[in-house]
């Protein structure tokens, strides 16, 4: 477990394919600004980036977060959604693979972004209950 730690995903690299145009990219500036929210208001200690492309991460803009950060080593797909829902927050993308964690970790912190596809709320998945983080996906 990692309960001082906040887990913020970063889906990137397939949302840029075509086939995957509709979903849209949540930017990193929303991410960061509810990732910072996360952090004052629960006091998170440290951030572990989940992405499937590191190499497009501007690592000058996570070290605004004034904690310390690590990128996810990645690997097995299982692993991965292990190590993502034993942190004690999460800041979600508009990907099932965080929700999920989330909802099965049930971290003491956790935060969906309010648009989920381009033209498509957050809303529709439910959970009324749950934290939206404003973004306009790009």
């Amino acid at each position: 477990m990692q309960p001082e730690q906040l887990a913020l995903h970063l889906r990137r690299g397939d949302y840029l394919l075509p086939q995957h145009s509709i979903h849209g990219i949540v930017p990193l500036t929303a991410s960061l600004s509810e990732a910072s929210r996360a952090i004052v208001e629960s006091g998170f200690r440290a951030v572990t980036v989940f992405t499937d492309s590191p190499e497009q991460l501007d690592l000058a803009e996570l070290n605004q977060l004034g904690v310390p950060f690590s990128i996810d080593e990645g690997g097995d797909p299982v692993s991965v959604f292990r190590r993502m829902a034993a942190h004690g927050g999460i800041v979600a993308s508009n990907s099932s693979f965080s929700l999920w964690a989330a909802l099965l970790g049930a971290p003491r912190y956790f935060s969906i972004p309010s648009t989920w596809m381009k033209g498509v709320n957050s809303d529709v998945l439910g959970f009324p209950d749950k934290r939206r983080y404003p973004c306009t996906l790009l």
